[in-house]
């Protein structure tokens, strides 16, 4: 199986602090690859507040968003009680969808080293049908305003 390589934005929006509990830990002392999945979750629910939007309500829309796919790209280990930065971005919002970007990184001799790269791909669900639903433009305008995008690029 090839090795993932994930192309990933020079410059995000949002940012936030993460640091390593030893929960995080797994028999090789280190963080496990399960963990990275419930530390992005975290990312990107602190990153749905920085929008104004709850994870079970997103937007007010009465809309949650599905994990359709996640790739991770290790590159470091993290160990506990290292510091992460993990830096979000959304992008290819679509009628359904749009795709999550992270930069998971930490300081190591007084630079700060990529940890893990990661991409996932969420789908709009209507809460009350469980049906896949539209995003609705409102919301994906109010994404990319904050992000610091014009609507409809």
């Amino acid at each position: 199986m090839p090795r993932t390589t994930i192309n990933l934005p020079e410059q995000f929006p949002f940012s936030t602090v993460y640091t390593v509990l030893v929960t995080d830990l797994n028999y090789g002392n280190h963080v496990g690859n399960d963990r990275y999945l419930g530390i992005i979750h975290e990312a990107r629910c602190r990153y749905y507040h920085w929008l104004g939007y709850e994870e079970s309500n997103f937007g007010g829309t009465g809309i949650v968003l599905f994990v359709a796919s996640v790739s991770i790209e290790y590159k470091k280990e993290l160990k506990y009680p290292d510091i992460v930065s993990i830096s979000a971005i959304s992008v290819n919002h679509r009628e359904h969808s749009f795709d999550m970007k992270y930069l998971i990184e930490k300081e190591e001799d007084g630079k700060k080293v990529i940890v893990a790269r990661v991409e996932q791909s969420l789908v709009s669900v209507d809460k009350a049908t469980k049906k896949i639903t539209q995003l609705p433009i409102a919301t994906i305008e109010h994404i990319k305003t904050k992000q610091g995008q014009l609507p409809n690029k």
